[in-house]
């Protein structure tokens, strides 16, 4: 397994918070786009001579599996908002990309990131994964 970490955004679609009818709080959006042709805001820039585009299919053998998956404010382990495992946080592929939601947790922190969002001062997501290799 390689130690090479990567981080990708996108401010595709808003990041909000929904209300469920049980009063509970979820933060939901695209963690990740899938590429449409022509669509540059689907594109992600590595380099400047090099774009990545993720394709429909890229997230299935997680989806599938139990690997877990954490959800994150800034990528900061400190500010775990909610967690696969724990089943306090959701992913789903849809047509457009990778979809979360996460139940926000009765924490400050995370009441500071809703009012945030609820203020149009968040309005993107991102992802990071570790690259590695099989065999």
């Amino acid at each position: 397994m390689s130690t090479e970490f990567e981080r990708r955004f996108t401010a595709h679609g808003p990041v909000r918070i929904e209300k469920r009818q049980d009063g509970q709080q979820v933060i939901t959006g695209y963690a990740a786009v899938f590429y449409r042709a022509g669509d540059p805001g689907t594109e992600y820039q590595i380099y400047e001579d090099l774009v990545e585009h993720i394709m429909p299919g890229a997230f299935d053998v997680i989806l599938r599996g139990d690997r877990d998956t954490v959800g994150l404010f800034n990528h900061d382990r400190n500010y775990l908002l909610g967690r696969r495992s724990a089943k306090t946080m959701r992913l789903f592929a849809d047509a457009t990309g990778l979809l979360y939601e996460i139940d926000v947790p009765n924490r400050q922190d995370a009441k500071d990131l809703v009012a945030s969002l609820e203020r149009g001062d968040v309005v993107g997501s991102s992802f990071s994964f570790w690259i590695g290799t099989t065999g």
